[in-house]
């Protein structure tokens, strides 16, 4: 017993040291440091009879060591006769960096480019052909977005003929970058620390018999397995793509991304959790019914709660500096419809349920339901990772573990996960996807030009009247679910069935914030947190 409490301490002072490190390596690894590259030129290019005839289209660059930089770019244009795309080159010819744009201010990347000569190659498109062949070899734009991208950019528009000049200003900014050994050190740390997790965890005996705390213990070090098994993950990923080429990783980050979310959580993630945690003794709540009409009363509730938690991580998130979490958003919408709904409508929500809902509260409800629900919500809400997330998960996922206690069967909150994911990462983006495809959101705010476009445009008008009609939808089924939950609170519809020798609320808090193995469980989950907001905060 002793050795196990003096593995758990030097493993939440080891865990705690090693996120708050990766976090300042990160700090360091981001700042801006001496401009090695600055070039300004005016830019002629003539058009005639539609073709390009003349321009400048390549501009040099002497890059004078490896390493990571800041491209900031400046393209300007007072009439556009051509779309401009821009693409970055090292010395070996492989793409660092694509874009593309009519005109551009302020277009900032984080490149890394070799030591050597490197090449800023513009390419002036003319039709939605050239731009189709341009992204078979650098995807500026998706597939669905390249179905209908000559209404997007309106190539029909441009004159046949004419001398236009742009305006290009071009700098390079070195970056400070952290040294590959100590990314592998860091990787090697890591794998040592969730090997000590493991010893722990055969050192841990779980019994019928153990007290509230001592039962949170056991599973805490399960959990805190399995999300510092997720976290190792990422790290052997990120350093098996560093040796892939760059144009690569770029071209494919939204099928990667989604690929191991997959690969981590869903399948070694679950194998993972089912094998440590089958050990600790279960205790199912019972079975009961559960119908039609109480699932779309709690679906309507699991939209109210979202509207708040949605509200309260906006002003949390608003605090804080932009963090450098992934957006979920973009990579949901790089991916193919199947895959999307393979991995945000099905695979998602049965592993999750099954995670955080059924594994956890099997092993937690016979001592008591008020932590089971508490610990099952704020450990789905930690897991996005992110404030804009965190809050509207952690309040659905209390609710969602009380329906799974009062049921007993853990298919009603995964057809909820999936009916709320349905609604977020498959129909709301969907809608987006269409509307942006219209080149609306690329239009001038201003009202007139708006109107005048979607009158002349019946597919624009169209989308934007289904997007603004479905917000107003969503907007309401938001708002009449937040009324149900405080009627039915106020009410005392929702109510707590007591255990024999349940320990007060106050001690059952106590049971697990002043647990060091829940802590054990918690830093990796906080980790996350520092690791993306730490960085930004001090700049």
């Amino acid at each position: 017993m002793k050795t196990k409490k003096l593995l758990c301490a030097f493993l939440l002072v080891a865990l705690s040291v090693l996120y708050i490190g990766i976090a300042l390596i990160n700090t360091h690894a981001g700042k801006t440091g001496e401009r090695v590259v600055f070039h300004k030129q005016e830019l002629h290019v003539l058009v005639e009879n539609g073709v390009i005839a003349d321009a400048v289209d390549y501009v040099p660059m002497l890059i004078p060591k490896d390493g990571n930089y800041q491209l900031n770019l400046n393209f300007n244009t007072s009439d556009y006769g051509f779309y401009t795309c821009a693409v970055i080159k090292d010395k070996n010819g492989d793409a660092a960096s694509y874009t593309g744009f009519y005109s551009t201010e302020k277009y900032s990347k984080k490149i890394t480019l070799p030591e050597g000569r490197a090449t800023l190659e513009l390419h002036y498109l003319r039709t939605a052909q050239d731009l189709q062949d341009f992204c078979k070899t650098y995807p500026i734009f998706t597939e669905n977005e390249l179905a209908n991208i000559e209404d997007t950019l309106h190539f029909d528009d441009l004159n046949d003929n004419g001398n236009w000049f742009a305006y290009l200003e071009l700098s390079l900014y070195e970056l400070a970058s952290v040294p590959a050994y100590v990314k592998w050190v860091i990787l090697a740390i890591s794998m040592v620390l969730l090997a000590l997790l493991f010893v722990l965890s055969f050192k841990d005996q779980p019994t019928e018999e153990d007290d509230q705390k001592t039962r949170l213990a056991s599973v805490s070090i399960c959990y805190a397995i399995l999300i510092f098994a997720v976290f190792v993950g990422e790290l052997l990923s990120s350093a098996a793509l560093a040796f892939a080429p760059q144009s690569f990783v770029e071209k494919n980050s939204a099928m990667t991304s989604i690929l191991l979310t997959i690969l981590l959580i869903d399948i070694a993630g679950l194998a993972l959790i089912f094998f440590t945690i089958k050990k600790v003794p279960a205790t199912p709540p019972e079975k009961k019914p559960f119908g039609v009409g109480q699932f779309f009363l709690y679906l309507l509730m699991t939209a109210g709660l979202t509207l708040v938690g949605a509200v309260i991580g906006y002003f949390v998130q608003s605090i804080f500096p932009d963090g450098t979490s992934t957006d979920v958003s973009a990579i949901i919408s790089g991916i193919n419809p199947v895959l999307r709904i393979l991995a945000v409508c099905i695979l998602a929500p049965i592993v999750e349920e099954l995670i955080f809902r059924k594994f956890l509260i099997d092993r937690l409800v016979k001592h008591g339901e008020f932590l089971a629900i508490l610990i099952s919500g704020l450990t789905f809400g930690l897991f996005h990772g992110n404030f804009q997330q965190s809050f509207f998960t952690a309040f659905v996922g209390c609710l969602w573990a009380y329906v799974y206690i009062r049921t007993g069967n853990i298919r009603n909150t995964i057809f909820l996960h999936m009916a709320m994911n349905m609604c977020t990462g498959l129909i709301t983006l969907g809608i987006f996807e269409k509307v942006a495809k219209t080149g609306l959101f690329d239009m001038s705010d201003d009202p007139t030009v708006l109107a005048e476009a979607m009158m002349s445009n019946p597919e624009m008008l169209g989308y934007a009247v289904l997007m603004v009609l479905w917000f107003l939808f969503l907007i309401l089924l938001m708002i009449a679910g937040l009324i149900v939950f405080i009627v039915r609170l106020a009410k005392k519809k929702f109510y707590l069935q007591p255990v024999e020798n349940e320990p007060t609320k106050r001690a059952a808090l106590a049971a697990a914030f002043a647990n060091p193995y829940f802590w054990l469980f918690l830093i990796p989950l906080l980790g996350a947190f520092v690791i993306d907001y730490l960085p930004a905060v001090l700049g």
